[in-house]
C-alpha cells in the first residue's frame, strides 16, 4: 500500500510506539488529524476522536464558544500470513497449549479480524461500534487455551481448516443450504442442538433462527454437508417448542428437538405435520401445564 511521506512518518511513528498509540497531546512528534484520518480511511490504524467546547462571555456580553478536537490513534494489528497460520495450526494439532509472545500476538490478531466475519446479526461483533483493536487486547489477555480454541474454530467456521480429528474433506459431502443452531460454548465441542432452518445465505439463516428460536442471537451456527441430513425435512415452532419433522423409514414423524421425543408418525409428512399441530392445539386448549409431558409416538399403520 503506497502511503505518502507524511503518512508513512506517521505510521512509522505508531509502530515503533511501546503501546501502539499516539494522541495529539504529543505536539513534539508533529502529526497532524488528517495525516491519521488518511491512515484510518487506509485501515492501518483506529483514530478515536473527542471534542469539547468551552464557552467565553466577553465584557460586551457577547458569548464565544471554543471547541478543541483531541485525537488518539491506534495501531491496527497485521493480520497473519499463511506462514503464521500454519505454525497455530500445527500448534492445535499436537496440542502443545504454549505460544510465543509473537504468536499469541498472531493469534490475537486472526480473532479480532475474523470474528466479524462469522458472527451472528446482533452480535457486539457485527456492530458498528466493534473495535479491532479493542478486540484485539481483549484476546491477547485471554488463556492460552480459549485462545487457541478460539482460533480453530473460526479457522473451521471460515472454511479455511477442518476440525482436527474430523472426517476427511472427501467423506463430508456437498455443502447444502441447511444449517445447524446450536447452543454457544467456550470450546471446540459444539453444543446442544435448538434447531434447523433452510437459507442460503448466513444472514438470512441468522433471521429464520431467530424466529425459529424466538431469539435474537445468542446461539452458534454452521452449514451441513449432506451426509448429516439424514432424514431432516424441516423444523417448526409450535406452542413455545421447536418441533422437527424427518422421514423414519416408509413413515413420517414428528419430534421435541430439545429432547428427541417422538410426538407422532404418519405415512406422508404433510399429515405428520397437520396431526402434530392439531393434537398440540388440543392438548393446550384443555389447560395442560406449561412443559407437558410429550404426547406419546402413535404410529398409524394405513392400508
Amino acid at each position: 500500500m503506497k502511503l505518502t511521506p507524511p503518512q508513512q512518518r506517521a505510521y512509522n511513528a505508531l509502530r515503533a510506539s511501546p503501546t501502539g498509540k499516539i494522541s495529539s497531546d504529543e505536539s513534539w512528534r508533529r502529526i497532524l488529524r488528517t495525516t491519521m484520518a488518511a491512515l484510518a480511511r487506509k485501515g492501518l490504524v483506529e483514530l478515536h476522536l473527542t471534542t469539547t467546547e468551552r464557552t467565553r462571555r466577553h465584557r460586551t456580553g457577547r458569548l464565544s464558544t471554543y471547541v478543541t478536537v483531541t485525537w488518539t490513534a491506534e495501531l491496527v494489528p497485521d493480520l497473519p500470513d499463511a506462514d503464521a497460520l500454519a505454525e497455530l495450526d500445527l500448534i492445535i494439532d499436537n496440542r502443545e497449549g504454549m505460544l510465543r509472545p509473537t504468536q499469541r500476538e498472531q493469534a490475537a490478531a486472526y480473532v479480532a479480524h475474523t470474528a466479524p466475519v462469522v458472527a451472528l446479526e446482533g452480535s457486539p461483533a457485527r456492530s458498528a461500534d466493534y473495535s479491532v483493536c479493542a478486540a484485539y487486547r481483549e484476546a491477547l489477555e485471554w488463556p492460552v487455551s480459549r485462545l487457541l480454541d478460539q482460533v480453530m474454530m473460526l479457522r473451521h467456521m471460515t472454511g479455511q481448516r477442518p476440525l482436527p480429528g474430523g472426517l476427511p474433506a472427501q467423506n463430508t459431502g456437498q455443502p447444502t443450504d441447511v444449517w445447524v443452531l446450536t447452543a454457544k460454548t467456550d470450546g471446540p465441542r459444539p453444543g446442544q442442538e435448538l434447531g434447523r432452518v433452510r437459507a442460503s445465505t448466513q444472514n438470512a439463516a441468522a433471521l429464520r433462527g431467530n424466529s425459529l428460536l424466538n431469539t435474537r442471537g445468542g446461539y452458534q451456527m454452521r452449514r451441513l454437508d449432506a451426509h448429516e441430513l439424514g432424514g431432516w425435512v424441516e423444523d417448526f415452532r409450535a406452542h413455545g417448542m421447536v418441533l422437527r419433522l424427518e422421514a423414519a423409514g416408509d413413515d413420517h414423524r414428528v419430534v421435541q428437538v430439545a429432547d428427541g421425543r417422538a410426538l407422532i408418525y404418519r405415512r406422508t409428512p404433510e399429515e405428520a405435520k397437520r396431526d402434530a399441530l392439531g393434537d398440540l392445539t388440543a392438548l393446550f386448549a384443555l389447560g395442560s401445564p406449561s412443559d407437558p409431558e410429550p404426547i406419546h409416538a402413535d404410529r398409524q399403520t394405513l392400508s
